[in-house]
């Protein structure tokens, strides 16, 4: 609780007073908290949408490639950046996380696999 109060620019007067202690205790018990909280939500955050994207979440992989892939993932004026290529994409994703086969994920225009009709069935087993 004390990283993500940190995190999201709580005083530490607040942050004391909502766990029931003065500032000098928060300080010396939540050193790392109050100093790195900020840093350690971003690194979780970043690692769970990441995750999400390699798992087929477009929503997730869009964002993540618009804020840190570069120029070329960037929606540009003008454009409607809801709407999805018409034809089929398909991202490789290769090294980067620790102990990570390659991935490749096959997404169509809907957001969802190829083949899948987001009914619910699997085109494969059918």
């Amino acid at each position: 609780m004390v990283q993500v109060l940190a995190a999201n620019g709580i005083s530490h007067h607040v942050i004391a007073r909502n766990i029931g202690c003065d500032r000098n205790t928060l300080r010396r018990h939540f050193k790392d908290e109050l100093k790195h909280g900020k840093d350690q939500v971003e690194a979780a955050l970043g690692a769970a949408i990441v995750k999400a994207g390699m798992n087929g979440n477009w929503g997730a992989a869009k964002y993540w490639l618009a804020t840190h892939g570069g120029p070329q993932w960037r929606v540009q004026p003008g454009t409607d950046d809801d709407e999805m290529p018409a034809q089929n994409l398909t991202v490789v994703i290769r090294g980067g996380l620790p102990d990570a086969a390659p991935v490749a994920s096959h997404m169509n225009g809907s957001g969802k696999p190829n083949g899948h009709a987001g009914n619910g069935a699997d085109p494969d087993h059918t």
